[in-house]
């Protein structure tokens, strides 16, 4: 894990983190069992909302945004927090990571 993201890279500080840490526990035939947590698809959600309404589209157009990782560098969208989040968390605008008028913020 890295912590201290919002500091410049120079004072980012890299941890380990047990992935036991990360499951869940369940009973399984008779035993706690760690397992990774189900993640259904909320169909009422604003995520899947905002896929209906372009589902259409996308069968005959290639439209994508990298739903991936942070990008640390690169193009406009590389400091914007994922689609999913940006619908789940801000009404669907854009969620920017870091402050871009910051120029100690790389």
């Amino acid at each position: 894990a890295i912590t201290d993201l919002h500091l410049p890279t120079t004072q980012w500080k890299v941890g380990g983190v047990p992935i036991i840490s990360m499951m869940n526990m369940e009973l399984r035939r008779g035993k706690e069992k760690a397992v990774i947590k189900k993640a259904l698809v909320d169909l009422d959600g604003e995520p899947m909302k905002a896929f209906e309404a372009v589902r259409d589209s996308w069968k005959m157009n290639d439209c994508y945004r990298s739903p991936g990782p942070i990008q640390f560098k690169g193009h406009e969208w590389a400091d914007a927090a994922t689609i999913t989040l940006s619908l789940e968390l801000n009404g669907g605008n854009p969620i920017l990571l870091r402050d871009a008028n910051d120029p100690t913020n790389f």
